[in-house]
Parts: structure tokens; sequence; C-alpha cells
């Protein structure tokens, strides 16, 4: 990957495995402040960067990390029908699983949220990172938009 996030396909495609700071003019996320909208997803709703806040009625609420729900299973799970081989656990979209509150997004990866600007709350999507900022999935909209399950 470039100093951006970003890296170059085998069809000559350059991509992103989720948008950095880079993209959107900034050096690093912000750790004190809501994150921009760093795109819009297929469904018309926006893509924030990883950080929002706490209360997401509350704009007065502290700032922290999106936490995606879907954990990775630690060992192989049974009936899956495949080897992990030379691979890890977690190194397979299905090797992840929703698991509902255990973070702080949904099952779409979003949530409705009052944000800078939506003052009136929208819902929308973040990136997922972990604490060392590193890409975490579902990366940035879950296996499936909302407005996709909403038909």
């Amino acid at each position: 990957m470039d100093s951006a996030g970003g890296f170059v396909k085998n069809e000559n495609i350059y991509g992103y495995v989720q948008p950095s700071p880079q993209t959107v003019g900034l050096t690093s996320w912000s750790t004190t402040a809501h994150s921009p909208i760093v795109g819009w997803a297929f469904d018309g709703l926006p893509i924030y960067g990883p950080y929002g806040y706490s209360d997401y009625n509350d704009p007065a609420s502290t700032v922290v990390r999106m936490t995606s729900s879907y954990q990775y299973y630690s060992t192989e799970p049974t009936g899956r029908g495949y080897l992990y081989g030379a691979k890890t656990a977690g190194t397979f979209v299905n090797d992840h699983e929703y698991q509902i509150g255990t973070g702080l997004l949904d099952e779409y990866n979003g949530r409705f949220e009052k944000t800078p600007e939506y003052v009136n709350g929208t819902y929308c999507y973040h990136v997922t990172v972990d604490s060392s900022l590193q890409p975490v999935y579902p990366y940035i909209v879950g296996p499936s938009t909302k407005q996709q399950r909403a038909f």
C-alpha cells in the first residue's frame, strides 16, 4: 500500500481497502472531533471516518472510535466446509460473524446518529479500524447496505 492506504490491482485500477485520512486531506484521524465524510455508499448514505460521538444523539458527548460488531472465530468453526491451511482465523469473510452489541455499529457497519453535517441525524456508515488504526472487517459497509435490506 502507498502512504494514503491505496494500492494498484492487477487490472491497473487504483483502490483502497478503506479510505485513509489522506483521502480527505488530513494527515491523521482526529481523536477529539467527529470524523468527516469520506465517501458515499451505493445506497446514497454517507460514510464517515472511524470516530464519532459516544452518544449517537448528543454531539456534545465524547468522541470515540467506532467499533464493529463483527467478530472472527478464534478457532476453526465446525461445519464451514473449508480448512484454514496456512491462513489465520479472520482472513476470510466467512470467518466473521455479526454479534449484536459487541461493538458500537450494527450489522451494516453503521448507525443512526447526529453528525456535524446532519444535525437532526441520519443513518450513516463508518470505516472501522482497531486501536492501532489498522482496518478491521467489514472495513466500510457490512455484507449489505441498510437500504438493500429495506427492500
